[in-house]
């Protein structure tokens, strides 16, 4: 656990192997080459993840507890098999803030985990999510843009058809430490706990 004083902002995620994230990559160059739009801008192939739970800021004397919480949540929830298919937009197709990759096999697994650690660790962060989860893969994110722009984009992502990515298996979660900066974010792994039946 890095030593620090200040508040954390942090998460705790699945990662995504690294072979996926290549497959992931090319998708993205692939959309964007049929966009062709400064209107989207593509998530980094280092900050790709399935979010469990976001914290916003946790003091830096409650992360070792923090650590201890997310062990015991993760206890007894073996390994998830998971898969990268299907493409959407949030919040819908006309008006899109998020473009996805759905995610598929063990959904609801992983969905009663994202509920354990939300029961387990939620009084470490500031942040109370009141959206329910739905397991996702954020590859792009829009920005301010004319309603045309947005509503097209929409329409070629709605209109695009895609063969499943691939599928691995997770075996931990991480609590990840997310740094902002003009640049963007910066994430570096504080912890990680396993999970194994």
């Amino acid at each position: 656990m890095a030593e620090t004083t200040e508040p954390v902002r942090a998460f705790v995620a699945v990662k995504l192997p690294p072979e996926l994230l290549a497959d992931v990559q090319k998708l993205q160059q692939r959309l964007e080459s049929r966009l062709k739009t400064t209107a989207v801008r593509w998530t980094k192939a280092e900050q790709l993840h399935l979010t469990l739970w976001f914290f916003g800021n946790v003091p830096a004397e409650r992360l070792q507890d923090l650590e201890a919480a997310l062990q015991q949540a993760c206890a007894g929830t073996p390994p998830l098999t998971l898969r990268l298919e299907g493409l959407g937009c949030f919040p819908t197709f006309k008006r899109p803030n998020v473009v996805w990759l759905g995610v598929t096999g063990d959904v609801d697994a992983l969905k009663a985990l994202a509920q354990r650690v939300s029961q387990e660790t939620k009084k470490f962060g500031e942040h109370d999510e009141k959206r329910a989860f739905k397991a996702h893969l954020t590859i792009a994110r829009l920005r301010d843009a004319p309603f045309r722009e947005l509503e097209r984009v929409g329409g070629v992502i709605e209109g695009t058809q895609i063969e499943p990515l691939g599928q691995w298996t997770a075996t931990q979660v991480e609590l990840i430490r997310s740094q902002l900066s003009p640049k963007g974010a910066t994430y570096t792994p504080l912890a990680a706990a396993k999970l194994c039946s």
